[in-house]
């Protein structure tokens, strides 16, 4: 359990890098339509970034946090079963 546990911990260490390479993407793309196009469409880009990118990464690392209090839990469980 404890190791499947850090398999996931670790691949939302993963997830998150994707999507913060995203939101850096879409943030350029952003200020492209800015610049290139003056007004754009540019507040539909910064709305799709926040829905697409920002939340899956504070949702990742809101899950971490409870993936290591549980671990945390798990590991102090175990050393007191073995002491």
């Amino acid at each position: 359990l404890v190791s499947s546990l850090l398999r996931h911990e670790k691949q939302t260490r993963s997830w998150e890098a994707r999507h913060i390479f995203g939101a850096l993407s879409m943030l350029a793309l952003t200020w492209w339509s800015i610049a290139v196009h003056d007004k754009g469409s540019w507040p539909v880009l910064l709305g799709a970034n926040l829905l697409i990118n920002v939340y899956p990464i504070m949702l990742q690392r809101y899950n971490r946090i409870r993936l290591r209090s549980l671990l945390a839990r798990l590991r102090g469980r175990h050393s007191e079963g073995t002491a």
